[in-house]
């Protein structure tokens, strides 16, 4: 089961080798997109949050619509798919270093520059980027490139949860009387803001990129929990897979004048990120001119996060259904003989190949009995596992 599975793509600074041949390497940051141009006032692109991440279609030198993933999280302008960047002939420039957002891992990326990025009626111009190897995604996001935040550095970006809505506007339109606004800082290019959890003080990366709110690992033991933190499952980051660990908070996060009462959180890495679980219920506004952003709401009614429920294992699309890729341990998946490795050909009578992301994650989001076909080997076996509440 991996229905909240946390992407965390988020890189540190990004910087240029120049040079590198004649055994010299002078650095350089990543300049945000040469220019921006807006067609009207209010530029406004549809999302699909159908995979608990923004994506929206874009063009890069006129050729596409390809599928991009806007992340807040991304400090550099673009990432995109090696296949296309090889299809769109992008010029290379050079190489640099990348680390992703758990602060553990890095690699050696390749920077390309494209000379326009357009969603909607936007047109950014002359940006800089960086081939990726997008395969850490599942391959039903269909996901070609991801936008960062210094895309959007020369005008006002809304991500409008409720409305899946893009929204794209000059920055003179912010009101400065708006009490809402919180100031941030740039963590490595990122938008951070200082909250608190259950009335700890937290600095925090909003990020549009991550499908979990995720707080560091040195807070564990200081926000307090109704019960100790349990692992759920396995999640992916640029560069590879991590334990979830997930815990309710007793107290509330606030974001301002703005607060949730007892979030579910993972613990894990050593930075905080607010995620897809707490963004949905959100319009995000974010100005970097003036370097503040703001949360609102249309509906008044309470924030809830729902009980999580688990079965302790984890299914990617493959072969027309979907391939184990692991087992937790003492998990009802376990006591039930799954393994890793094992395809899932029906569930509950359904096909598996029949699932998308969102029926396959609606599975799991409330206690049940799973009947389930699977193929090992050469035999063809059926085993019933449970989906329990994890974190009441």
């Amino acid at each position: 089961m991996k229905h909240r599975v946390t992407r965390r793509l988020a890189l540190s600074t990004i910087v240029l080798f120049v040079g590198v041949g004649a055994g010299r390497a002078a650095l350089a940051q990543f300049p945000p997109p040469e220019k921006t141009e807006l067609a009207s006032p209010i530029v406004e692109v549809a999302m699909d949050l159908s995979n608990r991440l923004p994506i929206v279609e874009a063009r890069v030198n006129g050729q596409g619509p390809f599928r991009f993933l806007v992340d807040t999280g991304l400090s550099t302008v673009f990432l995109i798919d090696d296949e296309i960047a090889t299809q769109l002939k992008l010029r290379i420039l050079g190489r640099s270093q990348m680390r992703d957002g758990s602060g553990i891992d890095s690699q050696t990326v390749t920077i390309v520059r494209a000379d326009s990025i357009s969603m909607g009626e936007a047109v950014l111009s002359n940006c800089f980027g960086v081939i990726f190897d997008l395969d850490s995604f599942p391959k039903d996001f269909r996901l070609d490139g991801v936008i960062g935040f210094p895309a959007f550095k020369d005008c006002v970006l809304t991500l409008d949860y409720p409305r899946n809505r893009l929204i794209l506007q000059p920055p003179s339109i912010t009101d400065n009387s708006d009490s809402q606004w919180l100031k941030y800082t740039l963590f490595q290019g990122s938008p951070e803001i200082a909250i608190s959890i259950a009335e700890v003080s937290v600095h925090a990366i909003v990020d549009s990129g991550s499908t979990g709110t995720i707080v560091a690992e040195s807070f564990e033991k200081k926000i307090p929990f109704h019960a100790e933190p349990i692992t759920v499952g396995m999640a992916s980051r640029a560069t590879g897979m991590f334990t979830r660990r997930e815990a309710r908070a007793k107290g509330e996060i606030k974001l301002g004048s703005v607060s949730v009462s007892e979030p579910i959180v993972q613990i894990y890495g050593t930075e905080t990120w607010l995620g897809y679980d707490l963004l949905q219920y959100f319009s995000i506004t974010f100005d970097q001119k003036n370097q503040r952003l703001r949360f609102t709401r249309s509906d008044s009614s309470p924030i809830v996060f729902p009980p999580l429920c688990y079965a302790g294992f984890g299914a990617l699309p493959a072969d027309g259904g979907r391939e184990v890729e692991y087992v937790l341990p003492q998990s009802p998946a376990q006591r039930a003989g799954l393994r890793t490795g094992d395809l899932i050909t029906a569930v509950n009578g359904k096909p598996a190949g029949a699932y998308d992301n969102p029926a396959w994650w609606a599975l799991f989001e409330k206690p049940r009995r799973l009947s389930i076909v699977l193929n090992r080997g050469e035999e063809t076996i059926t085993v019933s596992v449970d989906v329990v509440v994890a974190v009441p």
